[in-house]
């Protein structure tokens, strides 16, 4: 996407004001008012104080265009207001619920941190590597008894076109229904433990009414390919349009004969396996790097990508994220498992999720950086 880059970014990156409140101001304008566009943060979040200088520099030098085709679209403009200011998940989601979406704030996004490490300033911003929110941050609750939320799921990146994220078009059709993490089991048709359930429509697209600070998981089942997906999706607390990204395609559909992983030997099905998708997101959302990945609780993964291996422990230096497959449910339908992963140097405790995994099940899970309190 093509745009024009206005000149105000030097003055910006020149102020010599410390004062951040009157940094961040905000000035009433519609897009492309001078005024509004001078207040305007720079970056479409903040990563951590010390990589804020030369993120900011390479955005501007980089990723002017996807900021100027921003700020010629005002729900853009409401976006980079709000998420500008955010440095950690629940800013950012409390912005989606209070100014909406925009498809030119995630190309601006994309171009500076880049959902997966890809983009133009990935390193100069430490994208996947923020973690100064770790027990600072808490989600507000919802003011709302109940809130609709629009879901879209996104297939990951696709095999033939590198860099191209589509929609899951065998999900069209699925059934996606939402329950507590004790009920796992009972997580199906026309049982009291369902809090809500939709059909999946065109594009991947689904409503589901939610409540309070939703932090449950959502179960998918059915479609052309006959999916049996389980989704564990960062913290929602009110009304948007939430897309989820799918860390790797589902296992029925990503293990297709003479596939990679059937040729190195994965065993993929059986009544007592299950296989598990973990990935965790830093302060920004972004996957991160530089980490320990543990598994705790009653599992016996014995086969991996990505390098876990028959351990419940890995470093994740250089890939971004984890993949467990092939864990042994030892007869059971289902297990409880604790997700956490660690900064490698430190050993500081970033994010723990507890998850439950089905047997035949596939399970992704976005582990959040921990909040107040949790540490």
């Amino acid at each position: 996407m093509e745009g024009r880059f206005a000149s105000f970014l030097v003055c910006v990156l020149c102020a010599c004001s410390n004062d951040l409140d009157a940094l961040y101001a905000t000035t009433p304008g519609d897009a492309g008012d001078a005024a509004t566009v001078r207040a305007l943060p720079l970056l479409p979040a903040r990563p951590n104080a010390e990589n804020r200088p030369a993120c900011e520099a390479c955005a501007a030098d980089k990723c002017a265009d996807a900021r100027a085709n921003c700020l010629e679209d005002d729900a853009c403009i409401a976006l980079l207001r709000c998420k500008g200011k955010c440095s950690d998940p629940a800013c950012l989601e409390g912005c989606d619920i209070d100014a909406g979406a925009s498809v030119w704030y995630g190309d601006y996004f994309d171009c500076v941190f880049g959902a997966t490490g890809s983009g133009q300033c990935s390193v100069e911003c430490a994208s996947g590597q923020n973690w100064g929110c770790v027990g600072h941050y808490e989600y507000r609750a919802t003011t709302n008894a109940a809130y609709d939320v629009d879901f879209r799921f996104l297939g990951p990146e696709d095999m033939d076109e590198p860099g191209r994220l589509a929609t899951f078009p065998m999900l069209e059709g699925a059934t996606v229904r939402t329950c507590p993490l004790a009920a796992f089991d009972e997580c199906v048709a026309d049982n009291g433990a369902v809090l809500a359930s939709a059909g999946v429509g065109a594009y991947g697209a689904t409503t589901l009414t939610l409540r309070g600070v939703y932090r449950n998981f959502l179960r998918i089942e059915g479609g052309p390919a006959g999916e049996s997906t389980a989704f564990y999706a960062p913290s929602i607390t009110g009304a948007q349009h939430r897309d989820l990204r799918f860390f790797a395609r589902t296992f029925r559909n990503y293990f297709r004969p003479g596939g990679s992983a059937l040729e190195a030997g994965f065993p993929l099905d059986g009544p007592d396996r299950t296989h598990v998708w973990s990935i965790p997101l830093d302060c920004l959302g972004i996957p991160g790097l530089g980490l320990h990945f543990a598994v705790a609780g009653e599992a016996d993964p014995d086969a991996a990508y990505f390098g876990l291996g028959g351990k419940t422990n890995a470093n994740i230096t250089q890939a971004r994220g984890i993949t467990i497959l092939g864990i042994d449910l030892r007869g059971a339908s289902h297990r409880t498992l604790v997700l956490e992963a660690h900064e490698v140097h430190s050993g500081k405790l970033l994010s723990r999720r507890q998850v439950e995994v089905g047997a035949g099940w596939s399970t992704q899970v976005a582990l959040e950086p921990l909040q107040r309190g949790e540490l």
